[in-house]
């Protein structure tokens, strides 16, 4: 922990945690985007929820994509 750290509050540790969660997901979310090769206009996603974000994470990962066609496809 850094010496700035440290001269925290809870309540400010609490929220340099949570956004550093959203930064985390913000990241990943744009290359998952970037792997299904969905284009997106990346500043929305700073607008997203957490919940948001993880949903987005978990909908257009490349895996996920797959399974989705072979089950709503047909040859």
């Amino acid at each position: 922990m850094s010496e700035n750290e440290r001269n925290l509050t809870p309540a400010e540790r609490i929220i340099l945690n949570k956004l550093n969660t959203k930064a985390l997901l913000i990241i990943e979310a744009e290359e998952t985007l970037k792997e299904a090769k969905m284009p997106i206009d990346t500043n929305i996603l700073h607008e997203l929820s957490e919940e948001d974000l993880i949903g987005l994470i978990k909908t257009w990962n490349v895996k996920t994509q797959d399974i989705l066609k072979k089950k709503h496809m047909k040859k």
